[in-house]
């Protein structure tokens, strides 16, 4: 299985990430909050997920556990948001595991053996081929999504982006892809 990302959530914070999804691609996620050992009180903690143009796919309040599906609709970033609403004065901690797959990874192949009555050869076929198609729809996009030049030292760009994009911090251990941690 996947393997996820764990992080502290002090009082008042909120952390984000952002992944590069492309259009009509299944995305599935899960997560847990377990509360400090030194927690007096149960602070409420929301999880947002939000498009590229920053509709609102998944939103829940006061979670300890849950997950989220959808299919996008665009390519872009999307977004993935916890904010623990508890009070500064009481700087309570949360921590927070959470696995967001998409494409082939957050497909069932083991479903599908089973309803489909596959052979686990058979089903590695059609694993295989799904491989391929998403790389040959990855590559199509690349081509039809115009890619910003990057800054030429010392013309005056900024030298810190808005996001930093951290390469080689992927979801899961399988993925190439990399993570955008937002502040």
């Amino acid at each position: 299985g996947a393997e996820g990302l764990g992080f502290d959530l002090m009082s008042s914070r909120v952390k984000c990430f952002s992944e590069e999804i492309s259009g009509n691609t299944l995305v599935v996620g899960t997560y847990e909050v377990f509360e400090s050992t030194s927690s007096q009180q149960s602070m409420p903690v929301e999880i947002q997920v939000t498009d590229p143009m920053e509709k609102v796919l998944h939103s829940k309040e006061d979670v300890a556990k849950g997950s989220f599906a959808f299919t996008t609709t665009i390519a872009g970033d999307y977004i993935l948001c916890f904010h623990n609403k508890g009070l500064t004065s009481v700087q309570d901690q949360r921590h927070v595991k959470f696995t967001m797959k998409h494409g082939i990874d957050a497909k069932d192949y083991t479903h599908m053996m089973n309803s489909d009555h596959l052979s686990p050869l058979q089903t590695n076929i059609v694993k295989v081929r799904d491989q391929l198609t998403a790389i040959y729809d990855e590559m199509i996009d690349m081509v039809h999504t115009p890619h910003p030049a990057p800054p030429i030292p010392g013309s005056g760009s900024p030298a810190c982006p808005a996001r930093t994009r951290l390469p080689h911090v992927p979801l899961r251990p399988s993925s190439s892809r990399a993570l955008t941690v937002m502040p």
